[in-house]
């Protein structure tokens, strides 16, 4: 095995951008009593279209007709999600919203296993199990570290 550049920084980042995106599911879910799920959602990716094109217009403007047409099929599945997902927030608590999305991850290798018939190692199994029963106990009603 072959030691990876970076030390623990590409560690200290991936920690900080999860502990960063798990806060926002409270931020968002007092967002929501303000504003409605539609006008949260496209106020947030009109920034972030801006702040695209303004950083990286080169990135769309080499774009194919191809890559075109599938970013737009991705994105509208994707933002059907988003939708979907924002008004499940703004109908449950922040930390079962949290709990569901954090199960995506968990529920990669299962759905491999499942759909995809993939081999699945013995440690990966053992990490589902781990990161499922940790995120219950961070998200769950009556088991949460937080009122």
């Amino acid at each position: 095995m072959t030691k990876q550049p970076g030390g623990a920084l590409p560690t200290l980042t991936l920690l900080a951008v999860t502990a960063a995106w798990g806060s926002t599911f409270f931020l968002i879910k007092d967002i929501l009593e303000q504003i409605s799920v539609l006008d949260f959602l496209s106020l947030r990716f009109a920034i972030a279209t801006l702040a695209l094109l303004a950083l990286a217009p080169r990135a769309v403007t080499r774009l194919s007709r191809d890559e075109i047409r599938h970013g737009v099929a991705l994105g509208l599945v994707y933002g059907i999600a988003q939708v979907l997902q924002t008004l499940g927030l703004e109908h449950t608590s922040a930390s079962v919203s949290g709990f569901v999305t954090g199960m995506y991850v968990v529920a990669t290798p299962l759905v491999a296993a499942l759909l995809l018939k993939e081999e699945i190692p013995a440690l990966v199994w053992v990490a589902v199990v781990t990161s499922t029963v940790g995120l219950g106990f961070l998200s769950l009603q009556g088991l949460s570290i937080s009122p």
